[in-house]
Order: structure tokens, then sequence, then C-alpha cells
């Protein structure tokens, strides 16, 4: 097929500053003798000279009478015809792509003066591409296919060119913050067009959509483990589930700040301001503005994950936050105090009280949660395990009841002793293994992709699952006997989701703790599973399986990744749990 960029006829078209009149009038000579190939070009010319009726017969008489035409150009042409905005110029960029002419140098859109919010049409925002053959700009739709794809071209020269989507959309989030923030400052000063420049941003985030999205969210901040969790979990989903990876977070909350330096470390990469607020409340009194408006503070909003990985993201992507070389050097001299030399491994120990909620929230009865409480001293074992391998041992926690003497350096009572809220976090970002009763601030490790072993872990049912995740529950027994509640009991009776002290009284379930021995055997499974040093024989495999076939059944919140592990040594001893 020839190359109809190389055609004279074609060539005389292709010159710039001609009028549009002037095009035309080439455009329309010798018409009739062209090629079927010319006819198309010479349509596409005719169409972005504002005749698209004349450039639509052509094409099609052209289309119905040619049988050497490919069938690219019949595709391009109903795609043509689909779009609603009519925009000139797609015929001639659809004939010049699917006629298969590569794309020569990439085309950036200019850092200044790129973005058209007030376009002709009102369902539209227009991108300004600089063409680097003939260094004139041309548009085009964020709403367009090609707003999509890797190539385009000029409306001038007619060069395909490399499209930068990637620039494209920077440029586009850098112009609409820069327009929210000169809103955000109206709104500040109490200035009487405020009203109406709130109208106008919201109009442009609707015009995003679908290029680089808006979310106006209310971030949930009073607990460390919803701080982590919901914020870590929503940037993920957008990312690789709704597939939408340039979203634009704007943030606020209304709640107390349970961390500070936590939310220092989101405000790295999420954009905060007030105005979200003002935002948020504007687009939830609007169905057809609502999807714009997240909040993942409650279970109302159906896109808040409340803290649930149901697929897994957090094991396969990697973290959103990073901590900063300030940072490592503002950790330094805690750690040489507490006595770590630079460099050695540690793990992180978190039980649980009642000391904590009862400072906290005087008013509020908290012994509904009792039943996850476990005594300090039970790790004691499964610190010194590890200590006698050269790791350091740290107990966390903020307000505890009792200190914790483990009677050798490596063993170290941080939370207290040296406990800080920027050290919470360093702390349990950066351990080489977590160990805890699933509670609050072991979500740190969690977002930062660590290996976390969970302790006495109940309900049965509430199992946090992902790879690098590992546990042994609770014992359930019955208050008049001995027996015990196999796992399958828990689930079919719902035993394995109560999340009350009185629920599991009134059914008559008495609440067992592991034994120390229990916890020093999973701690080490646990390390060594994560050292890559552990090999399941099949009878510990098959044990697994059997495992994972059970939750699978009766899982309740819809995971989709059931991966997990349930402490190897502990099915063994209690294998009546998979009766």
């Amino acid at each position: 097929m020839s190359n109809l960029s190389s055609s004279n006829n074609l060539q005389s078209l292709n010159l710039y500053g001609r009028p549009a009149k002037e095009n035309l009038s080439i455009a329309l000579q010798g018409l009739e003798d062209s090629s079927s190939e010319e006819k198309i070009w010479k349509a596409g010319v005719i169409a972005l000279c504002g005749k698209e009726k004349l450039a639509s017969s052509i094409i099609e008489n052209t289309l119905e009478s040619s049988s050497s035409l490919p069938e690219n150009y019949k595709i391009a042409y109903r795609k043509w015809k689909g779009q609603s905005n009519g925009l000139s110029h797609w015929p001639i960029s659809y004939f010049q792509l699917y006629h298969g002419i590569k794309p020569t140098k990439s085309a950036l859109p200019p850092r200044k003066a790129c973005i058209d919010w007030n376009s002709s049409s009102k369902e539209n925002l227009i991108i300004k591409i600089t063409c680097p053959q003939c260094k004139k700009q041309f548009p085009i739709s964020a709403q367009s296919d090609f707003s999509q794809q890797d190539s385009i071209a000029c409306l001038t020269c007619f060069q395909v060119v490399k499209y930068n989507k990637k620039a494209a959309v920077q440029t586009v989030r850098e112009h609409f913050l820069n327009d929210f923030r000169n809103v955000e400052k109206v709104f500040a000063q109490r200035n009487p067009n405020a009203n109406k420049l709130l109208v106008d941003i919201i109009a442009k985030a609707v015009l995003l959509e679908n290029f680089t999205p808006v979310r106006f969210v209310k971030l949930r901040t009073d607990r460390i483990g919803h701080l982590c969790l919901n914020t870590e979990i929503m940037i993920q989903e957008h990312k690789y589930l709704f597939n939408k990876n340039n979203a634009i977070f704007i943030c606020f909350t209304d709640q107390k700040i349970c961390n500070k330096f936590m939310l220092e470390m989101w405000t790295r990469v999420l954009n905060f301001s007030p105005l979200a607020q003002v935002c948020f409340s504007f687009c939830k009194k609007s169905q057809a503005l609502g999807e714009l408006a997240l909040d993942i503070t409650t279970s109302n909003d159906p896109r808040n994950n409340r803290g649930k990985d149901l697929h897994g993201l957090l094991a396969k992507t990697p973290p959103t936050l990073e901590f900063t070389k300030v940072d490592h050097e503002r950790a330094k001299p805690h750690l040489e105090k507490m006595g770590i030399p630079p460099g050695e491994p540690y793990v992180c120990f978190l039980g649980r009280d009642s000391a904590y909620l009862k400072k906290q929230i005087p008013d509020l009865d908290c012994s509904y949660h009792d039943y996850r409480n476990m005594p300090i001293h039970d790790y004691l074992p499964a610190m010194h395990a590890l200590a006698d391998m050269g790791i350091y041992c740290l107990r966390m926690g903020h307000i505890v009841e009792e200190r914790l003497d483990g009677g050798r350096p490596e063993i170290i009572d941080y939370a207290s002793n040296f406990r800080d809220e920027f050290m919470d976090v360093y702390l349990s970002a950066n351990c080489e293994m977590f160990v805890s009763v699933s509670s609050g601030i072991d979500a740190i490790p969690v977002i930062f992709n660590k290996p976390v072993c969970y302790i006495n872990l109940i309900p049965a049912g509430y199992i946090p699952w992902g790879i690098k995740y590992f546990c042994i529950h609770k014992k359930c027994r019955l208050s008049n006997g001995h027996n015990y509640l196999t796992y399958k009991e828990q689930l079919e009776t719902g035993a394995a989701w109560f999340t009350r002290s009185v629920q599991y009284k009134h059914a008559g379930i008495d609440i067992v703790n592991n034994t120390q021995e229990e916890i020093k055997y999973a701690v080490l499974e646990a390390w060594k599973r994560a050292k890559g040093e552990w090999k399941d024989t099949p009878e510990e495999a098959n044990l697994h399986d059997m495992m994972l076939s059970l939750f699978k059944k009766y899982d309740k919140f819809g995971y989709k990744a059931f991966n997990s592990r349930i402490g190897t040594e502990f099915l063994k001893a209690n294998s009546y749990l998979l009766d």
C-alpha cells in the first residue's frame, strides 16, 4: 500500500498557514479523479475545514464503491460517526493512525497555558499539545479516545507523533490543583464570588473523571489502624482495581488525630485542604456528583474498604509511603538510646490490655473488648528465643497496665520507657517482623509489607488474609464441660464473628488464651517462614489446604485472596480444630 504522506497531491495539503477556504479549494480540486485513499484523505481535510456533512458523504460513497480499502478505514469512520461532540479533527487523526503511519517524535503538553477549561463544548476539557515537527499547538479532548492512546496526528502538519499521556496527566493535575488552591484562597478571604468558583472547580472535577479522576475524601484519623489501612487500601484499589491510577485525592478530616506523624506522612502523597470538606458536602447532596465524594470513615459508603484488603493488593504492590533521609536521621538517636546498634534486626511485640481505652475514653465502658486481652509476659519465652539468635525484641504500646522486665538488653520495654509518637511509626514500619494480637498499630507493618504474626487472634472468622500474615487463635471452650469448639462449629454457629465479651458469655463459651509454648513455637515458625527457612512436609501442606478450604467456604466478607497461614505446630497440637 502506498504511503499517503508522500503523495504530491496530499503534500500540498500539509502546508501550514493557509486559510481554511484555500485548503478546502485544494482538497476539492480533482476530487473525482483521486484514488480511493486520496478521497478519504481529502475528506478528512474537508471535515477539518468545517464541512463535516460533505466529508461524511464523500467517505460513505468511497467506502461503498471501493473494494480495495482496508477494513480499518470503515472502523475509523464508524468511530468518528459515533462521537457525540463532533470534533472535526477526528477523521483525519483516525485515518492516519489506522493507516499505520508510524509516530515519530514525542508530543508534549507545554507547561503553561495548555488547558482550555472553557471550550466551546461544555462537556469537554481540551488539552493543547505541541507538535515536535511544526512546533504548533493542537487540541485533543480529554474525553476522546485519543486521550487514552499512544499516538495522535498533528492538525497542522498531519504528522503522526507519540502522545505522552503521562506528561499530559501530570500537567493537567498541576493545572487543576493550582486552580483548586486559588479557589481555596478566595474562600479563606470570604470573597462573595466564592460559591461561583466552587461550582466551577467541581465542574472541572467532573470533566476530569475519565482522564485523571478527582475524589474529595473524608479520612478516618481517630484510630491508627483505620488511618493506615483504610487510606492505603483506598489508594491501591484506585490504582489496581478501579483502573484509576491517575486519581487526584483531596482529603480532610473532622476527627481527632491519633498520630500526627502518620498523618504527616500521608500529606506527602495526598492533597489536604479545608476546602475539600466543602466540596465533599456539596457533592454528597447531589446524586449526579456523589461519585466525587468518598467517605472512608463509615460503612454507609459502599466504596469504604473498612480496612479489609479483600483483593490481596497490599502483598502485591509496593507501599505508597516512604521514609525520607531526614526521618532516618531522626530515628538514630532514639535507637541508640534504646541500645539497638545500627543495622541490627529487631522484632516488635504488641500485647493488649484495658489501660489505653480506660484512660483515653474514661466515660465509655470498653470492657466489651476484654476478651481480646492477653498478659504481656506470655511473650517472654518467644522473646528470649529470638534474643538468643541476636534479635532485639521491642514491647510496643501506648499506656500499658504493667511493665515488662525481660532480664536482658535485647528485650526492651519501649512502651514503658521510650515511647514516642514518631518512633511508633518508624519502628513498626522498619522491623523484621511484627508480633501482635491484631490491634491498631499493627496496621503500620501491614501497609509497609512487613511480615505479621498474630497471636491470641479472636474471633476466628476475622483472619487478616495476606501472604505475609501468620496466626494462631484463642480457643473456645464450652462453659459446661471440657469440649472445645472446632473451627467449623464456630463458623456455623456464628461464634467466629462474635465481637463482644457478652456474646461469648450468653453462648456459654469460655475464651482460652494461647499458652506461652504455643506462642513461642508460632513466633519461631513465623520468623523462619519470613526468612524462607521453613519447608512444609506433605502432612503440613495438607493441614494448610484443609484450613483454607474451610475458611473459604464460610467467608462472609468477599475476600478474593486466601493466603494467610495458621501455625503448623498449633494445628498439629489442636487437630480437632479442623474436624
